[in-house]
């Protein structure tokens, strides 16, 4: 008889890999351990997920999901293309990169450079859509080469500056690393006033603030 799978199963995983994720690390947690935290055991797993990579990406996924109902919610609000950025990025770089269920993934499993044109294409069209309605907005100029360019240069640049934070090198807030990575990265060479940047970018922080992700209850 086929092994019946169970959602509140599979919860019970996510929900016992991010704990242990945060508590002991992604590299220092294996498959025994999460099957131990559920209470099955670890061949289970293997009928929800094929290896303990693909639990993290899940856990990613979620939270890039959660993040997007937040950024699509504020077009009802704030249509200004700026400040959904600065939004997006700020969330991302709490709830993903700074956050020790997901850190890895974002920092070590996934890199532009290595991902194939088709994938290339598909975050520009899901993840990266508002960057890109702001390049099309205050750098009309650049083409879909230069968009590439930027996305592939950035990520590196952007995980060099999380990693710099994660191990004390950089004495920087999570405001203060990302209006560094804006600056350097993405308005230098935009028709974006100085005036018009800096009062955006503190109404972004101060709406992000109040923002909150249950991040022990995505599933």
């Amino acid at each position: 008889m086929a092994y019946k799978k169970s959602s509140e199963t599979k919860k019970a995983i996510i929900n016992a890999a991010i704990k242990l994720f945060e508590e002991k690390g992604y590299y220092n947690t294996n498959i025994k351990d999460i099957a131990g935290e559920v209470n099955i055991v670890h061949s289970s797993i293997y009928y929800y997920y094929k290896n303990k990579e693909f639990i993290a990406r899940e856990i990613f996924d979620l939270i890039i999901i959660e993040i997007f109902k937040i950024i699509d919610d504020i077009e009802k609000k704030n249509p200004d293309i700026l400040f959904k950025v600065i939004t997006q990025y700020w969330l991302t770089f709490k709830y993903i990169a700074l956050n020790k269920s997901t850190q890895v993934v974002h920092l070590d499993l996934v890199r532009y450079a290595d991902y194939s044109s088709k994938n290339l294409e598909r975050i520009i069209t899901s993840y990266f859509r508002n960057v890109k309605l702001l390049f099309k907005k205050f750098k009309p100029q650049y083409t879909d080469n230069d968009f590439k360019t930027y996305l592939i240069t950035s990520d590196g640049f952007s995980k060099s500056l999380i990693k710099g934070l994660i191990n004390s090198h950089i004495d920087m807030t999570i405001e203060d690393s990302l209006d560094y990575f804006l600056r350097h990265m993405l308005i230098h060479d935009m028709e974006i006033t100085e005036d018009e940047y800096t009062r955006t970018f503190n109404e972004a922080i101060e709406f992000c603030k109040r923002v909150e992700i249950d991040t022990k209850n995505l599933i």
